[in-house]
């Protein structure tokens, strides 16, 4: 006898406790009111069904499948055979090596069992949204004027020196003789362009020079005085000045040239300065597009590009890179082989091997930073690198050489700092192909491991063979752009990523340095006020600001080697960068604020230290013009003026000046309000407290279970917990998401903002 039949109850919980015995039938055949044969694993019923076969823990009274208790006896026998295997007793017994192993792997994730992704998705909840401060593109801005030929030529140096020795567009001879010399006349020798050890090749350019009453320079200045009165703008009277067809393509050329330099240095000029500079441009671009010359077309194309990537602005970028791809494909650019191969001069070989592989760096960076995938793939490109020679011995009327990319020269050229950085694009392809794309591993390693050690000794290698003199690179170039590959690349290789949720032990050790020496390398840029890319350094700070919290939270190591004040040293100049991009990159305020909250809750934590942030040395002058909400006086004939007379003394003593982020403790934090001339301690800061965070952290749901890794997930460390694992995976899609959706916006050009202020006056 079963006993007596069991009342029937509402609540199927009371029901539960009512199980006196194993109930054998299965649930499919019970609700169906059919004898189960009780089979094992399945009953006949549900393998003829093709179900599972489900029972009823007596228990809890749960839904478990028939299999269950077989499939965890399984996994306990492998699990113990496995730690034979390593010489480890199973027993878990105190005193076993197991235990040991179990809470070294194990280290508690934080308070409440407080994994760092739930940190992170609590930090960006808390983020104030837009900010007043953003100003993107203006929507009626009016051309730049044309600048003195001694900005001119500050500009161009700062071009050539900064930009084309990294992406090699344009030859400096043939600049000068059909760009330059038409609208300015004759340039200053005395003004090199990535020249500093190397004459010009004046024979290239020199028949063509003209007086300067017959240069564009002339005319356009004898046209602004006739036309130019009271108070009339200058932007619109230059608006009405006709231009000669001759002269628009050289105008083109010449602006997006300003464009990009004023870019370049990003933190030296005002906001909007390039902006109006490449409105410019744009009114001449159709020249451009008509020219017989498709080369030259690229070349356009690229300028615009390259401009683009440092300010994302309308047309989205990613579709003019799209543009060069294709011409670079139409033309035949990625391939050497060609069918006029035999009689086309030295000089256009090299010329289309240049343009095809700045296309290359472009496209390859972009993707490398972003996650998308390239354009032309590898496996297409057959075509030689460029020559290392100097464009003073690359001569256009050169008929005798049959090939520069054969000739070395041995002497000083900034095709070294060229040819470092396709270099560099080719080890990040091969990073992001295994590490973010899920791209086999070479037949030759037998373990990711083993392929880590191959590519991070080829980037040594590459650091190692970067110029670092002037003297090598025949120009002044920011070193600091090389490190910032390298510390970048190197944090790819050993931190998160697709294949490695979980880090070892040295590389915690590995990633900490890499995160420390990227930082260090955005806050050297920012003292020189050199930053140029500024997506990606929102991009690449957010990652290394929130990959250095997040090692420093799971590893209690490296937290006893580092102090609450090294933390807070590293991140206030890791935000204060953040703070000057917020003006021209969409995604530096929201990056800002989360980082803000993240790195306040992890000092809090970890630490046992409050601190609250505050911005201090900033004028509201000085933010307006960080900002970009300030006026242009003149469209930008006051500014422009004096930007060749910048001595050294004066950007010493401008720097000086420049406003800095620093953590205050919470006791000794002020709230009341305080001037723009004393601090600015808001709008850069989210105004919630810590209290505010942990309140909406208690009330977030559980960060959602992701799938187990798997054997190829696991190669690093396949002993750590999966727990860990699934964090890892959940912090690596949360910084790769975070910043990517706002730059994205930018990169199709969905975004717009008010126009600012012009104040119209004479030049």
């Amino acid at each position: 006898m079963d006993g007596p039949p069991r009342k029937k109850h509402k609540d199927r919980s009371a029901a539960v406790v009512g199980i006196s015995r194993l109930i054998a039938a299965c649930q499919r055949c019970r609700s169906k009111k059919i004898k189960c044969d009780q089979n094992f694993p399945k009953c006949s019923k549900c393998e003829r069904a093709g179900l599972e076969c489900v029972g009823i823990d007596p228990a809890t009274g749960r839904e478990v499948p028939r299999l269950y208790v077989y499939h965890l006896e399984e996994k306990v026998q492998r699990l113990e055979a496995l730690l034979r295997q390593n010489g480890l007793d199973p027993s878990g017994e105190e005193d076993s090596p197991v235990l040991a192993l179990v809470l070294v792997a194990s280290e508690p994730v934080g308070p409440m069992g407080v994994t760092f992704a739930k940190l992170m998705v609590t930090a960006n909840r808390m983020n104030m949204g837009p900010s007043d401060l953003l100003a993107l593109v203006p929507v009626d801005v009016s051309p730049a004027i044309l600048p003195p030929k001694k900005t001119a030529m500050e500009f161009i140096r700062i071009f050539f020196a900064q930009s084309n020795s990294q992406l090699p567009v344009l030859h400096r001879e043939t600049f000068l003789r059909d760009i330059f010399i038409p609208v300015y006349g004759a340039w200053d020798e005395n003004v090199l362009l990535a020249s500093d050890y190397l004459a010009f090749n004046r024979s290239c350019y020199e028949d063509l020079i003209m007086p300067d009453e017959q240069t564009w320079l002339a005319q356009y200045k004898q046209a602004m005085q006739a036309l130019l009165s009271g108070d009339q703008d200058p932007a619109r009277v230059s608006l009405s000045i006709p231009k000669p067809e001759g002269f628009r393509k050289p105008l083109f050329f010449l602006n997006i040239i300003f464009a990009i330099s004023s870019s370049t240095n990003h933190l030296q000029y005002h906001t909007h300065m390039s902006e109006l500079f490449k409105e410019a441009a744009m009114r001449h671009v159709d020249a451009t597009y008509s020219t017989a010359d498709l080369l030259e077309q690229l070349e356009a194309v690229l300028l615009q590009t390259l401009y683009l990537v440092m300010r994302p602005n309308v047309p989205g970028v990613w579709y003019l890179l799209g543009t060069a791809l294709r011409l670079c494909v139409d033309m035949g650019l990625h391939k050497e082989e060609h069918p006029k191969s035999q009689t086309m001069s030295a000089f256009t070989k090299d010329r289309r091997r240049r343009l095809f592989w700045s296309t290359y760096s472009i496209d390859r960076q972009m993707c490398f930073y972003l996650g998308r995938p390239v354009g032309i793939p590898e496996e297409s490109i057959t075509a030689r690198l460029p020559s290392e020679l100097d464009d003073a011995f690359i001569d256009p009327s050169d008929n005798n050489t049959r090939d520069y990319s054969d000739n070395s020269g041995g002497m000083a050229s900034c095709k070294t700092i060229t040819l470092s950085f396709f270099k560099v694009r080719q080890i990040q392809l091969e990073c992001q192909r295994i590490l973010y794309e899920n791209g086999e591993l070479p037949r030759r390693f037998s373990n990711l491991a083993q392929w880590k050690t191959h590519i991070s000794e080829e980037l040594e290698l590459w650091r190692a063979r970067c110029p670092k003199k002037p003297r090598k690179m025949n120009c002044e170039f920011n070193t600091e752009f090389f490190d910032l590959n390298y510390y970048h690349t190197l944090l790819l290789i050993n931190g998160l990523s697709k294949k490695t949720f979980q880090l070892a032990p040295d590389a915690y050790f590995k990633v900490l340095e890499a995160l420390k020496g990227l930082m260090a390398c955005y806050t050297k840029l920012y003292h020189k006020k050199a930053i140029n890319y500024t997506w990606a350094a929102v991009h690449n700070l957010f990652m290394a600001g929130t990959s250095y919290l997040f090692v420093l939270y799971n590893s209690e190591q490296l937290r006893s080697l580092t102090s609450a004040d090294e933390v807070k040293a590293v991140t206030e100049d890791c935000l204060l960068v953040l703070a000057l991009l917020v003006a021209s990159c969409t995604a530096a305020k929201s990056c800002m604020d989360t980082f803000l909250m993240l790195t306040a809750v992890v000092l809090k934590l970890r630490y046992d230290v409050a601190v609250e942030g505050t911005m201090v040395g900033i004028s509201k002058h000085q933010l307006d013009l960080v900002s970009g909400t300030g006026s242009l006086k003149g469209n930008l004939a006051s500014l422009v003026e004096g930007i060749a007379n910048e001595s050294e003394k004066s950007q010493q003593e401008a720097s000086h000046d420049l406003p800095r982020f620093g953590w205050v403790s919470r006791e000794a934090f002020e709230p009341e309000p305080r001037t723009y001339e004393q601090a600015l301690p808001t709008p850069m800061m989210p105004e919630t407290h810590l209290e505010d965070f942990f309140l909406e952290l208690e009330n977030l749901s559980p960060v959602s279970s992701i799938r187990e890794p798997t054997n190829m997930d696991l190669t690093i460390s396949n002993e750590m917990p999966s727990g860990h694992n699934r964090d890892g995976k959940r912090v690596f899609e949360l910084i790769q998401q975070m910043p990517t959706e706002p730059i994205w916006d930018q990169f199709f050009g969905r975004l717009m903002a008010p126009s600012f202020k012009q104040e119209p006056t004479t030049p």
